[in-house]
């Protein structure tokens, strides 16, 4: 049963990833989607997406660059393949750009955005910067570049021209990405880029510790494999979000060691967690697996090992522009197609699992919606960035879903350790009665052997020594003998019946019994015996005639016989016993483990002198007398009639108990349980 800790603990957490994953939605639809922001009274100056474009050989800027001959309109971004089949020589892109009147000239800076080869920049026909190198074999795909303007190069009043000059377009995309270029303060354009970065530093962070963390979960519980999969496919995120950053621009982490983590993160993330959520859906279903469920499992594992062997292979091989190509044949042909199918699995999953797994599997295909949205980016104009948010909407509710699962399992950590202690507690209180039972019963055992054994060896020694003459009195004294005698087998027939039963090593013939017509029986049988000792004897039993109950009727006719001798014993003549049964619904408590349903309560009750409480207590313990003087004479009584009708109806799966409530005589209680 989940606590209702627990329970609050879920429902904290929900409402904080909620106002966390909303507040961070709010703030990138407010601050971390705006390009720039303006500074100094003068917002910045966006260029236009249409832009003139021309293939040149040439990579030097000339003034034939000024004029439109030979220039085309284009709309950035666009397949540059439909316009320049040819993938040779440089590509330009010019636009001529008014800045707002009275803006100040100094301390301005264009930001160009993402790239997919080397560049340079040029203003009104002067060289301001540029990035990567001319070679066409090195590229410099994730920079986002921000240069500044020299105030001398810039016309006050009028147009500036704005050339961008790439090399080996062989993108599909073309030069330039789909940020557009920005003219503002130098200092503003570095600080959103900061801003802008630290998101995803943060972001990155969060996914690598998360991941790690879940890791040295999977290392302890070693059965849950949906967490290696979950800490791989968040760590490659992670590594993945970082180098697709500018912070390894700043770190100096530009090297082909690098470049290779960055793919090796790529093509990592979606099988990682394709592969997780196949496995954690599988982990949840309680019914046979459908055929969907089969093959996008193989899917799933095939995928993986497939990205395990492109991730070795990454290691082996250092060509640079070949992982290029080639990752963008697997972005194209093998990650969008897995993010896509398991979207649809998410979807089909979303159908049939119940109402609080819903929210996890929708995230699930978010995230993969997102994943196949940032594959389709590479090669369209959707804003980048998707999978960062879809997953970490994902990794937020799987990490509330795990951290539940952990919550649940400390729950009833909780709970067994309370239960634990309960029953050291419990056991350690019956070992102090059971020692407490075997001093009293080596003593009670040591007390009533020897009054017969003394007793015989006394006439015996009589008898040897010729003191007894008469015939009479030799007879009485061997009758004496044979009395003992009879006490002290009976007393061992008693310890060894209940040894028996206490070892469950007697065997009860069970079969359903009618209560009513028990009792009859009982009451028929012993009617002649009671009235005999003087004693009025009543059957009061108020129970339908159809109740029974599983019982072996020879024992608990052993069980009558033993709580009727045990009255007669300590009852006046003219005294009354009363037997009966009757239907309740309300065991004790120590017997909830029986079930819930019907039990049928038998009765034994006297006006005879009673049981003090304090002996009530231990009535029912081995050679407990209720009159100490009786101890005298076990030939009349062993002291193990009670111990051995409560073994008898401990195995019938009951209770029996003196009730301390009655204010005279002595009545004796035992609960079996009634069967449909």
């Amino acid at each position: 049963m989940i606590s209702k800790e627990y329970k609050q603990r879920q429902i904290i957490a929900s409402l904080l990833a909620m106002l966390f994953f909303l507040g961070n939605i709010v703030w990138l639809a407010t601050g971390y989607c705006q390009p720039a922001t303006e500074a100094g009274g003068y917002p910045p100056v966006v260029l236009d997406s249409s832009w003139k474009i021309k293939q040149a050989d040439s990579p030097e800027f000339s003034s034939p660059l000024y004029n439109d001959d030979d220039w085309q309109t284009i709309r950035v971004p666009a397949n540059t393949q439909e316009w320049f089949p040819d993938q040779s020589g440089y590509l330009w892109y010019r636009q001529w750009v008014q800045l707002p009147p009275g803006k100040p000239l100094y301390d301005l800076g264009i930001r160009l955005g993402r790239i997919a080869s080397a560049d340079e920049v040029y203003v009104n026909g002067y060289q301001i910067g540029s990035s990567g190198s001319g070679r066409t074999d090195e590229l410099d795909n994730e920079k986002i570049r921000i240069y500044p303007i020299p105030a001398a190069v810039l016309a006050a009043d009028g147009y500036n021209l704005v050339a961008i000059r790439v090399n080996r377009y062989y993108s599909d995309f073309g030069g330039l990405y789909n940020e557009p270029v920005i003219i503002d303060e130098y200092s503003q354009l570095i600080n959103q880029l900061i801003h802008d970065q630290s998101v995803k530093l943060v972001f990155s962070s969060v996914f690598l510790l998360l991941g790690t963390a879940v890791l040295f979960f999977f290392a302890i519980r070693r059965q849950q494999k949906e967490l290696l999969f979950f800490s791989l496919g968040v760590i490659s995120l992670g590594v993945y979000i970082f180098y697709g950053s500018q912070w390894r621009y700043y770190l100096g982490m530009e090297t082909i060691y690098d470049t290779r983590l960055y793919y090796i993160s790529l093509i990592t993330i979606a099988p990682a967690f394709a592969r997780f959520a196949y496995v954690y859906l599988e982990g949840q279903q309680k019914e046979d697996k459908a055929v969907v469920d089969t093959v996008f499992g193989y899917y799933t594992r095939g995928m993986l090992l497939y990205a395990v062997v492109i991730d070795g292979l990454l290691l082996l091989y250092d060509n640079g522009t070949f992982w290029y190509y080639f990752m963008t044949f697997v972005s194209q042909y093998l990650g969008m197609p897995l993010c896509t199918i398991a979207g649809l699995y998410s979807l089909y999953q979303f159908t049939i699992v119940s109402w609080d797994k819903k929210l996890l599997v929708f995230m699930f295909g978010v995230a993969f919606a997102s994943g196949t949205a940032e594959t389709v980016e590479y090669e369209s104009y959707i804003p980048g960035n998707l999978v960062m948010w879809g997953v970490m909407a994902l990794v937020l509710i799987s990490t509330m879903v795990m951290a539940n699962r952990f919550f649940r399992l400390q729950d009833k950590v909780k709970e067994y350790s309370a239960g634990l202690e309960k029953l050291v507690d419990i056991r350690t209180r019956q070992l102090k009665v059971m020692e407490e039972s075997r001093r009293r019963l080596l003593a009670n055992i040591s007390h009533d052997l020897r009054t017969p054994v003394s007793s015989v060896l006394g006439h015996a020694e009589l008898l040897m020594e010729d003191v007894v003459e008469s015939p009479e009195q030799q007879r009485a004294y061997i009758k004496r003998i044979h009395d003992k005698m009879l006490g002290f087998n009976r007393l061992i027939q008693d310890l060894f019946e209940l040894a028996k039963i206490e070892s469950q090593q007697e065997r009860f013939r069970m079969a359903p019994v009618t209560a009513a017509s028990l009792v009859e029986n009982i009451y028929q049988k012993y009617l002649y015996d009671v009235q005999n000792a003087g004693t009025i004897f009543e059957n009061n039993s108020r129970i339908p005639p159809v109740v029974r109950l599983m019982a072996d009727e020879d024992r608990l006719d052993q069980v009558f016989a033993n709580l009727i001798s045990n009255s007669l014993r300590y009852i006046s003549p003219g005294g009354r016993i009363a037997i009966g049964c009757r239907l309740t619904d309300k065991p004790p408590d120590d017997l909830a483990v029986i079930g819930s349903g019907k039990f049928i309560r038998f009765t034994v009750a006297d006006d005879g002198i009673g049981i003090e409480p304090e002996q009530a207590l231990r009535i029912f313990e081995r050679f407990c007398r209720g009159n100490e003087a009786a101890r005298d004479n076990p030939s009349e009584h062993s002291g193990l009639g009670l111990a051995i009708a409560k073994e008898i109806i401990l195995a019938h799966g009951g209770r029996i108990w003196v009730d301390t409530t009655v204010s005279r005589g002595c009545t004796i209680h035992f609960v079996l349980p009634a069967i449909e």
